[in-house]
């Protein structure tokens, strides 16, 4: 996909398969072709399709402004790091609903949410296991502050 390349229309751009891999959605990429193959055994309701949807829908935006490299780790980390940070995944009401926050904890449990689930993405990736903390350590604090095309987070 090069800079700026169209989006295909939705009826092509979404798919629902059944998936043997523990992930809600994968962004497939085929030459300058993408998709968003979302896993229909995983996404139990609306709220987790919507958080789903976003968050590869980041990874789209993130290919359609500059061409990733997705062999490249660091920017493979960027933008994960942006997707969990943007996609609502980590908001409070679904830490609290997954019983990370309670009403005696608080602290910086977004950050720790969002390095939780990029830690989670980069382990999909054999050649990354045991180096994912090292490599999201390196571009976090950069890359946690690009909210395009958002303006802020949805932490509540």
């Amino acid at each position: 996909m090069e800079i700026g390349a169209d989006i295909p229309p939705p009826q092509e751009l979404v798919q629902c398969i059944l998936c043997d891999i523990p992930a809600n959605a994968i962004l497939l990429r085929n030459g300058d072709e993408v998709a968003i193959a979302v896993c229909q055994n995983h996404v139990r309701n609306q709220i987790l399709l919507n958080d789903t949807l976003t968050h590869e829908l980041i990874h789209l935006y993130d290919y359609a402004r500059a061409y990733l490299d997705t062999n490249d780790p660091k920017q493979l980390a960027c933008t994960e790091v942006r997707a969990s940070a943007l996609s609502g995944e980590c908001c409070r009401i679904r830490e609290r609903n997954r019983g990370v926050i309670t009403a005696f904890n608080s602290g910086d449990k977004f950050r720790q949410c969002v390095q939780r689930k990029v830690r989670l993405s980069l382990q999909m990736h054999e050649l990354l296991r045991g180096k994912e903390d090292a490599i999201m350590e390196q571009v976090f604090d950069r890359c946690i502050q690009d909210r395009s095309p958002f303006y802020t987070y949805n932490i509540d």
